[in-house]
């Protein structure tokens, strides 16, 4: 969404009412009923796309021509590309999943559903939605049943420093400025604080310079950490979340590095009040040391792995177009994982000054 003329700051660009907008209100009871009781709201909205009756989505058709095609999908979205290119690392497997048992359950009901048609309608959703919660209705548990489509509002691209903001009522979805838009530059909306693995693998692309960026460490601080240590980080709302940013190690990832070498007692008084007594700033990062540079290796592996494909010869593709669109995707893998190594790279800077210290 490009300005054709200057906009001003608070002036309001897009108006959405909810009538028109595609959510669980839009698609008949009759059609809801053939589903079992709390199936995912994202599930029905893509099982109605593809069987819903015409003559109910016929009202959106001017609008689902604008929508990207399958093979833009294909050309973009991480998990329709082959398992080489998915390290486990930048891609979890639960998305995956969720299509598959999405579409497991819809053929219950539907069994001549079309895999890469039901693949494409659950991406539209995935990729396109806005938060959306029937009036009357309490926020639910899980953001699978809080998503709705909003015409016009899914041009918005994302940035970090948006210069609009969307917001929700119980009418619709008003789109504002939140600063002066000049006549040629792009509107930005955000899509949420995401680090750009996250942006990757629901969006299909991820940002050059992103403040949400972050590694997280999850995986690794489980596996050094005994059965009762993560009772206690459990206990304190300190289990888990461990992640990497451009300002090096989070303070999660430092409660629980402090946690294997410090008194229990001395590190619930640091943890709830922050005191310092007992704290060994070079036993911690050693300990944060150790756990960054598993993330480092695996992306300097991947990045030599990924550079000796970007050589290999590709004529065994048997169109020019499908040679192009595999090697941008080793491309696009290949710079993730440049972001990776440097801001693996940049924290262990920043750990080692610790360790100097």
């Amino acid at each position: 969404m490009v300005a054709t003329r200057t906009i001003e700051e608070h002036e309001t660009i897009l108006t959405v009412p909810s009538t028109l907008m595609l959510t669980i209100d839009s698609v008949p009871q009759t059609f809801t009923e053939l589903f079992p009781k709390r199936t995912p709201i994202h599930r029905i909205l893509a099982a109605f796309l593809t069987h819903g009756e015409s003559y109910f989505l016929e009202k959106w058709n001017a609008w689902h021509s604008t929508w990207p095609s399958l093979q833009s999908f294909r050309d973009c979205m991480p998990i329709l590309w082959p398992e080489f290119l998915q390290s486990s690392k930048i891609f979890s497997k639960t998305k995956k999943k969720r299509i598959q048992i999405a579409w497991e359950c819809v053929l219950q009901q539907f069994p001549d559903t079309n895999w890469e048609i039901f693949c494409y309608n659950w991406l539209i959703i995935n990729t396109r939605s806005f938060y959306y919660v029937t009036p009357g209705q309490d926020e639910p548990e899980d953001w699978n049943d809080a998503v709705g489509l909003v015409p016009i509002a899914d041009y918005f691209n994302h940035a970090d420093d948006a210069n609009c903001i969307a917001m929700f009522d119980q009418q619709g979805y008003t789109i504002k400025t939140t600063r002066r838009i000049e006549e040629g530059e792009e509107a930005y909306i955000s899509y949420g604080s995401h680090p750009n693995d996250y942006l990757f693998v629901e969006y299909g692309f991820f940002l050059d310079h992103s403040q949400s960026d972050a590694i997280f460490l999850d995986d690794i601080v489980f596996q050094d950490l005994t059965a009762a240590e993560q009772e206690e980080l459990k206990l304190y709302d300190l289990y888990g979340n461990y992640k990497i940013t451009k300002n090096g190690a989070c303070s999660r990832a430092k409660a629980a590095a402090c946690i294997k070498f410090m008194d229990r007692e001395k590190w619930r008084g640091h943890v709830l009040y922050n005191f310092t007594q007992g704290i060994d700033a070079k036993k911690m990062a050693k300990i944060l040391s150790v756990w960054v540079d598993l993330p480092l290796k695996e992306s300097i592996k991947a990045i030599r792995a990924l550079e000796t494909l970007e050589t290999k010869d590709t004529s065994g593709y048997a169109e020019d177009e499908q040679r192009v669109s595999a090697a941008a995707k080793v491309s696009t893998v290949l710079k993730r994982w440049y972001h990776i190594r440097t801001l693996c790279e940049a924290t262990l800077h920043s750990i080692n000054i610790l360790q100097d210290v």
